[in-house]
C-alpha cells in the first residue's frame, strides 16, 4: 500500500510502520550530522509537529540556539536582516537567509553589497531567473558576445515564464519570429539600436533595466526590476573585485555569477558558495549553513490550509533543519498567518 506516487510524507511513513507492526519497525534516533547535539533537529521536529510549547523549543530559546524577534517594522526589514547577518558573520558563521519575497531578496542583496558583505543569491523564482538571463543577454549583445537572436530567445523565455500553463504565449512567438504588431517590432528594433550605441557595459545594464517598460511587456515587471537590482549589484562587485581591464572581461564575470544564480534555481546547488547565501523560502534543498535566518512577513501567503498546516509545517521543518548551530526567525510586521502566528507568541513571551 506504500506507493511512491503518493509521495513520501510523514503520514505515509506512519501508515507503513503501522502496517508492518512494532516488531518489524526500527526507530532511528533523532541525530543529525549537521548538529550532533540534537538541539536543532529536535526544534525542527517540534515545529513540524506544531509543538510550540515543547521542551525542545523552550530549551533552544534559553540556550539562544533559537532566536525569535518580532515587532520589526516593514520599513526596517532590510536593515534589520542586514544587521543580523553582520552579527552572525562576525561570529565566523556562514549564514543562509530565507525570505518569502523576491523584492526582499533583491533589496537585501543591494544592502549587503553596500555594507561590503560578500554574498550570493540562490534559488531564484523562474520569472526572476529568466529576467536575469534576458538582461545579461542584452549586455552580452552590447559587447558582441551573443547575436541578437539570443536576446530575442531570452526575452521569449522570460515571457513564457511569466505565463501560466504549458504553452508559450503568442507574444513569445512574435518576439522570436518577428511577427505580430508592428509596435512590438519597432520597440525591439529601438532596443537593439540603443544597446549597440551605448558607450559602456554599465550603460548597457541601465538600458536592459528599463527594457521591460521600453518593450511594453505585459507581465512580471516586478521580477524584471528585481533582476535589474541584482545585475547592478553584480556589476558593482565585478568592478570592485575583478582584475578585468575591458568591458568584455567584466561582462563575462557578471554573466558567470548570474548564470550560477539562475542554475541554482533549478539544481539547488552552487559551485562556489559564499559564506552568506540569500534564497527564496521555497528553494531549500541542500542549502545548509551554520546559521539560518528565516524572514516571515505580515501578509505572507501560506496557502489555503487549516490546522495543522501540513505543507507550511513541513516547509518550516526543512528550513529550520538546515542550520548547524543557530536559527534566527525575524517577524516583520504585526499580524501573521495562523500557520506561523505561534512563533510571534513565542517571541512575545
Amino acid at each position: 500500500t506504500f506507493l511512491a506516487e503518493d509521495g513520501v510524507r510523514v503520514e505515509r511513513i506512519h501508515e507503513a510502520c503501522s502496517a508492518a507492526g512494532a516488531d518489524n519497525t526500527i526507530v532511528l534516533p533523532e541525530t543529525s550530522f549537521r548538529d550532533p547535539s540534537g538541539i536543532i533537529p529536535a526544534v525542527a521536529n517540534a515545529i513540524r509537529q506544531r509543538l510550540f510549547d515543547s521542551e525542545a523549543i523552550t530549551n533552544a530559546i534559553q540556550d539562544e540556539r533559537l532566536v525569535i524577534r518580532n515587532g520589526i517594522p516593514l520599513s526596517d526589514e532590510t536593515s534589520q536582516v542586514s544587521r543580523i547577518v553582520s552579527d552572525l558573520t562576525s561570529e565566523e558563521m556562514g549564514v543562509a537567509v530565507f525570505t518569502h519575497h523576491n523584492d526582499m531578496l533583491a533589496a537585501l542583496s543591494d544592502a549587503l553589497e553596500a555594507d561590503g558583505i560578500e554574498h550570493e543569491v540562490a534559488g531564484l523564482s523562474d520569472a526572476l531567473a529568466a529576467a536575469l538571463d534576458a538582461q545579461t543577454a542584452m549586455v552580452q549583445f552590447h559587447t558582441g558576445d551573443v547575436a541578437w537572436e539570443n536576446v530575442l530567445e531570452a526575452v521569449a523565455v522570460f515571457l513564457t515564464s511569466a505565463q501560466r500553463g504549458r504553452q508559450a504565449p503568442p507574444i513569445a512567438h512574435q518576439v522570436i519570429n518577428g511577427s505580430g504588431p508592428t509596435t512590438l517590432q519597432d520597440r525591439l528594433s529601438a532596443l537593439r539600436e540603443r544597446l549597440s550605441n551605448v558607450a559602456s557595459a554599465g550603460e548597457a545594464i541601465e538600458v536592459a533595466a528599463t527594457a521591460h517598460d521600453a518593450l511594453g511587456l505585459p507581465q512580471k515587471s516586478g521580477a524584471w526590476q528585481q533582476a535589474a537590482t541584482l545585475l547592478s549589484v553584480m556589476h558593482a562587485r565585478a568592478i570592485r573585485t575583478s582584475s578585468a581591464r575591458d568591458d568584455r572581461q567584466m561582462v563575462a564575470a557578471i554573466c558567470a555569477e548570474a548564470r550560477e544564480a539562475s542554475y541554482a534555481a533549478l539544481t539547488d546547488s552552487v559551485l562556489n558558495p559564499r559564506e552568506v547565501q540569500l534564497m527564496n523560502l521555497y528553494q531549500t534543498k541542500g542549502r545548509e549553513a551554520d546559521a539560518t535566518v528565516v524572514v516571515l512577513r505580515e501578509g505572507d501567503f501560506m496557502g489555503y490550509e487549516s490546522e495543522p498546516f501540513p505543507t507550511t509545517s513541513r516547509l518550516l521543518y526543512v528550513v529550520f533543519s538546515r542550520a548547524r548551530k543557530k536559527i534566527v526567525v525575524l517577524l516583520v510586521g504585526n499580524r501573521f498567518h495562523a500557520a506561523v502566528a505561534p512563533l510571534d507568541a513565542l517571541a512575545a513571551n
